[in-house]
């Protein structure tokens, strides 16, 4: 994140930039300030690094990154962790913008109020398990938990279940020459 705000957002689409593998740093810079515009970031212009923007705003030039290159399949992931309330509500609204243009987006979240706000569909996964897909019609806060811990008791099930009483353990395979297979 060191790098200028065109150069992280010319990342993902560096084809609109480039030609013949050469950087135009004018298209560059053109592409970033729509994002910048775009996105609202709060920057002193496209060449300011990355690192000495906010938490928001950085998060805001990652998004951009990728809007860039006109996706239509948009994973977030913890999209507003760590970041302020008016960044928050920046993103929420972008997503909200993206969704009604048609766009599909993946968002994975440990926030469950951030998944009842934004989400239409919820799949919940607890120790590994799919343990519920939801509806925003149908959904209740106390049936996400309760799928959320779902994996958990599955998981705590099967490591105390009692074993046969003529249960054996798995044969090793011999290895008669005396060396150890790696």
């Amino acid at each position: 994140m060191s790098l200028p705000i065109a150069a992280n957002v010319s990342l993902g689409n560096v084809g609109a930039v480039a030609r013949h593998g050469i950087v135009d740093t004018r298209r560059e810079a053109a592409l970033a300030q729509r994002q910048i515009d775009a996105m609202r970031i709060r920057t002193s212009g496209p060449v300011q690094a990355v690192s000495e923007l906010s938490g928001g705003n950085q998060q805001k030039v990652v998004i951009g990154r990728w809007l860039a290159r006109d996706c239509t399949v948009l994973p977030f992931d913890e999209p507003t962790r760590g970041i302020d309330v008016g960044a928050k509500f920046d993103i929420y609204g972008l997503m909200g913008a993206l969704a009604r243009e048609g766009r599909a987006l993946v968002v994975v979240s440990s926030d469950l109020r951030e998944l009842m706000l934004i989400c239409d569909r919820i799949g919940v996964m607890s120790a590994g398990y799919m343990t519920g897909v939801f509806e925003r019609a149908t959904w209740t806060q106390d049936a996400l938990l309760v799928a959320a811990f779902a994996g958990y008791a599955k998981r705590e099930a099967i490591l105390h279940e009692p074993l046969a009483p003529d249960a054996k353990a798995p044969e090793m395979p011999d290895n008669t020459n005396g060396n150890r297979e790696q």
